[in-house]
């Protein structure tokens, strides 16, 4: 009531008195109003980002709610998403309390990384730094960051003249790399076996060797030994005829 207005309730009045009595609004009586806005990323809805708001209203005022736009994103919420403006409609300014407003998100593939691993060759353990090879690739942002090996490009067969490739330091090439991962190519040099000796040095005698002419001398003195017998025994048997 306005009290002001309205003045001190008379006990006693005339025949015919009219007495005025004065409501003015009352600020301090209220009611909720609410609205709520849901976040999906992809057509599933992110229930963590979910915002309710409430305000508090006249208590005979519709039950309607100004929307605050500002704390509704519409740009870049999500890292590797974009707005999705055809599903999401234009926010509304005004809106009927328990309203749910939904905004839509889906996968930005603009939004990328780079990813990236070496390839280094080594020649008898020694890095040949000019071959160094980097492979670059660009995966969307929120893709783990592996990216698949081009075995193609790395050279395991002929890489170097007069060098084999080392598969036992190597190991095996990766079908995945990590990021700033590096490969490690490892050739050795060719090892040519020595060809045999034509000559026949086993069975050649030695210059020097005392034992293999002691050999020798015995065997002439021996078969100089048998000659002797020989003719000594046919002159006999001469005599004796």
């Amino acid at each position: 009531m306005d009290s002001a207005a309205t003045g001190e309730i008379p006990t006693v009045v005339a025949d015919g008195t009219v007495i005025n009595v004065y409501y003015v609004k009352d600020e301090l009586q209220t009611k909720e109003v609410t609205y709520t806005v849901k976040y999906f990323r992809d057509g599933v809805e992110v229930t963590a980002d979910k915002q309710t708001v409430t305000k508090r209203i006249w208590i005979n005022a519709p039950l309607e709610v100004e929307v605050n736009k500002t704390a509704i994103n519409t740009t870049d919420k999500y890292v590797g998403y974009k707005l999705d403006s055809a599903a999401t409609g234009e926010i509304p300014v005004v809106v009927a309390s328990g309203t749910v407003i939904n905004v839509y998100y889906v996968k930005d593939a603009s939004q990328t990384k780079d990813v990236t691993y070496t390839i280094k060759y080594y020649k008898d353990g020694e890095e040949q730094t000019e071959d160094t090879i980097t492979v670059t690739k660009k995966v969307w942002v929120n893709d783990p960051s592996v990216i698949d090996v081009n075995k193609a490009d790395i050279n395991t067969t002929d890489k170097y003249e007069g060098y084999t490739f080392d598969s036992e330091t190597t190991g095996i090439i990766p079908n995945k790399a990590d990021n700033g991962a590096v490969i490690k190519v490892y050739y050795k040099k060719v090892v040519v076996p020595a060809e045999p000796s034509s000559d026949n040095s086993q069975e050649t005698v030695k210059t020097g060797d005392n034992s293999n002419m002691m050999l020798y001398v015995l065997m002439l003195a021996t078969c100089v030994a048998g000659a002797a017998t020989v003719v000594v025994t046919g002159r006999k048997k001469s005599e004796q005829e």
